[in-house]
């Protein structure tokens, strides 16, 4: 027994007040432990609701550009954007971004976007292959032959990557 024996006769009254006492904050306990599981599953939820609404951007953003949306039309892009404003930590949504700023010639926005998708997902291969990509398209060959280096790190069977890495390597010479 694990209970906590007074040096001195304890009064029933008292034993009792104590036990009752120790029961409710056992009580308190377990309903504070709920309570917090409750919050993390809902906080969840609303995390799982936001990716997935932010992945149906992404979905119709594909639909466009499938059925003809020009890159210059801007729907691609403000659809890439509209799905990163419903979830700002989806790195696959920033990178594809940058692949239609790219489209649109904008270097620096693609770059941007990219880094940024690296921000909420560091070994997402496919983010530093699209960073490569524009930063060699903007005349950084240092940056975009690293950036090649990490996406084969990170998925040694990437094509694109080890393809658009011998190509900078090339230019370089």
């Amino acid at each position: 027994d694990d209970a906590v024996r007074a040096p001195w006769p304890v009064p029933a009254v008292v034993r009792v007040a104590l036990e009752h006492r120790a029961a409710t904050l056992l009580r308190c306990d377990v309903i504070r432990a709920v309570a917090r599981e409750r919050l993390r599953a809902a906080a969840g939820f609303r995390r799982r609701a936001g990716r997935h609404r932010a992945e149906e951007r992404q979905r119709q953003a594909h639909r466009q550009i499938a059925r003809g949306a020009s890159e210059a039309d801007g729907q691609p892009v403000a659809a890439h954007r509209d799905a990163i404003a419903l979830d700002p930590g989806f790195a696959l949504a920033h990178t594809n971004l940058g692949v239609a700023l790219h489209g649109n010639k904008d270097l620096l926005g693609a770059i941007a976007a990219h880094r940024k998708a690296l921000e909420s997902d560091p070994n997402c291969a496919l983010a530093h292959s699209n960073l490569g990509a524009a930063l060699r398209k903007n005349k950084d060959l240092a940056g975009a032959i690293a950036a090649f280096r990490n996406a084969i790190n990170l998925d040694p069977e990437f094509p694109e990557a080890r393809s658009n890495l011998g190509t900078a390597l090339r230019e370089k010479k």
